[in-house]
Formats: C-alpha cells, structure tokens, sequence
C-alpha cells in the first residue's frame, strides 16, 4: 500500500513539475475520508510535500474492524479489538 501511493505521488509530482505548474519545493497534498488516511501516509513516508490537509479521515482502524483492508470478522467475532477491552 505505503509502495504504491508514494510510487503513484511521486509521478505525479514529478509530471506536474514537468508541466511547469507546480514548484516541487512547495507542493501539497490533500484527502477527504480515505484520501485523508492516503494524504496521512504520504506526509509521514516522503518528502514530497510542504504540507497536507486531511478532511474526515478514518484513522483509527480498530475502530472500523469489518470492511476495511479485507475484514472478513464481523464485530461480534473481533473480540480481540480494542473496542472490547
């Protein structure tokens, strides 16, 4: 995951560079909801960006142990959650 959204962000930033309409010394990201989780990841795993704005995010994953990354569980059966405990 941490790969393939650097890897896609750094393209990015590189062809809009290319193009002449962003300064890659001042350039910044942003996500509403899972955008957020992604915009989080990108500011803490490269040097990218001067600055993001996440809006909405989901970022505690305990709290959302079914659906999410492949959750097969229902919340009755992760009882191993720290929504339990």
């Amino acid at each position: 995951f941490i790969e393939q959204i650097v890897s896609g962000a750094t393209a990015a930033v590189e062809y809009a560079v290319s193009r002449g309409v962003c300064d890659k010394d001042r350039c910044a990201v942003g996500g509403h909801s899972y955008g957020s989780f992604m915009t989080a990841h990108l500011l803490s795993h490269t040097s990218l960006f001067s600055a993001g704005i996440g809006r909405s995010g989901a970022f505690n994953r305990t709290l959302t142990p079914m659906s999410f990354q492949s959750e097969d569980r229902s919340i009755w059966e992760a009882r191993d959650t720290p929504v339990f405990r």
